[in-house]
C-alpha cells in the first residue's frame, strides 16, 4: 500500500529526496487517511491586512456610495495578487454597495473575515 509523504507537497519539500521511504506521487494524507487540502489558510498578518482594508474600503463606500467606483480600487500586493481574496473582496464591496443603494440599513460582521 502507497503511503504518501507529507512534506514532499509543502514550501520547503522533503528532506530527504530519493531516500525518502514514502511516496513523492501521491497526494499527501493527513492522520484520518484523508487527503490533505490544496488551499492553504492565509496567515494571521494577511488575514488581519485584509480585514483592515475590507473595513477601510466599507467607510469609504458608506461616506458616498454613488461615487465609490469598485473596478478603480488599487489592491495592495497581498489583496491583489490572490484571485480567492481579490474575488472575495470585491464580491463583498459590490454586495454592499447594492445594498446602500437601494437604501437598505447594512450591519457590517466584523467576525465574517475571521
Amino acid at each position: 500500500e502507497c503511503q504518501p509523504c507529507k512534506f514532499f507537497h509543502t514550501a520547503k519539500s522533503c528532506h530527504w529526496g530519493s531516500q525518502c521511504p514514502f511516496c513523492h506521487l501521491c497526494d499527501p494524507i493527513d492522520a484520518s487517511g484523508h487527503a490533505l487540502p490544496k488551499r492553504v489558510r492565509p496567515c494571521k498578518g494577511k488575514r488581519m491586512r485584509y480585514r483592515q482594508r475590507m473595513n477601510n474600503l466599507i467607510e469609504t463606500l458608506e461616506e458616498n456610495p454613488a461615487a465609490f467606483d469598485i473596478d478603480a480600487l488599487e489592491l495592495p500586493e497581498s489583496i491583489g495578487s490572490t484571485p480567492v481574496m481579490k474575488h472575495k473582496l470585491l464580491a463583498r464591496l459590490s454586495q454592499h454597495k447594492e445594498m446602500l443603494l437601494e437604501g437598505k440599513t447594512v450591519a457590517f460582521d466584523q467576525d465574517e473575515f475571521q
